[in-house]
């Protein structure tokens, strides 16, 4: 009899245990901890490659380690190498030609997937006359595409009055969801003409992150409000100071009440994120 009871018991503790492990609000918040942040792949030096200082014709490495900071796989990821004179240096220019993918943050994966990437180079000489130590500016970095998806909680108004139902406001500012390009703010109000209603939405997507968009271009794919899909005036925008208005509307006609929904916004940009570095050259023959 015992030996039934000590069974029941642990199966009565693990039936507890499990149901725990799978709350909806925890796993809805283990979601949105990784839908976080202003960034995708972010580049940092790694100490001494290279060096701070080396020797007229001296070999080195420049070293960098990349993370997706992102909640999205990012693929074909290029790195760049800039500011080097050609006349003075030499390095592997097969790093051009090379793609690199990275896993995107997850609850397997909290940090993002993370790559060390080595290049090696070599100073080939100095400008001629020179008496002094040379310095040489350089940029390394990465560039790739990045398709971010952000989630907006909305409030359907028909009536356009909020004092009249369950609505309270007509703005609202998304949280970043972990992409350096986002809509930041989306104003939207119920238009009525005839027997047709619209609501029609001002979206403003903004950089948020500490790279670039190449071109200042963002490509819109699609704009949904939950699975509908929004009409938007603009294919692209281009962003100007770093931001840009996006203007949709969507035809509610059939809707008999103000509901509480969802507003998807999917967009696709080139992003190219670096790091900034000095290289001092010592001459052996001073």
């Amino acid at each position: 009899m015992k030996k039934i009871i000590i069974v029941l018991m642990l199966i009565f503790i693990l039936g507890c245990n499990t149901n725990n492990s799978i709350n909806p609000s925890s796993k809805k918040g283990i979601i949105e901890e990784f839908r976080s942040g202003t960034e995708g792949l972010v580049v940092e030096k790694i100490t001494g490659a290279p060096p701070d200082k080396i020797l007229e014709n001296e070999e080195f490495n420049f070293g960098i380690e990349i993370t997706n900071k992102a909640p999205t796989d990012i693929k074909g990821a290029k790195i760049f190498l800039g500011g080097l004179e050609s006349n003075y240096f030499t390095y592997d220019q097969t790093i051009h030609d090379q793609e690199f993918d990275f896993e995107g943050r997850s609850q397997f994966n909290p940090e993002g997937e993370k790559k060390i990437i080595e290049i090696e180079a070599k100073n080939i000489g100095l400008p001629q006359g020179l008496t002094k130590d040379y310095v040489a500016p350089y940029e390394i970095g990465i560039e790739y595409q990045h398709d971010a998806i952000t989630n907006a909680e909305i409030c359907v108004d028909i009536k356009n009055n909020n004092l009249a139902n369950i609505c309270r406001g007509n703005k609202v500012n998304p949280k970043s969801q972990g992409s350096p390009v986002a809509p930041t703010s989306i104003e939207y109000t119920t238009t009525s003409l005839r027997n047709s209603k619209k609501v029609n939405f001002e979206i403003t997507i903004e950089k948020v992150g500490s790279g670039e968009v190449n071109g200042n271009i963002v490509t819109i794919n699609s704009v949904k409000l939950a699975e509908d899909e929004v009409e938007c005036k603009q294919d692209k925008i281009e962003l100007k100071k770093g931001k840009a208005s996006l203007f949709c509307s969507i035809d509610i006609s059939n809707t008999k009440a103000s509901y509480n929904t969802i507003l998807i916004t999917s967009l696709t940009y080139n992003y190219r994120y670096f790091s900034p570095g000095e290289l001092t050259i010592k001459r052996t023959n001073q």
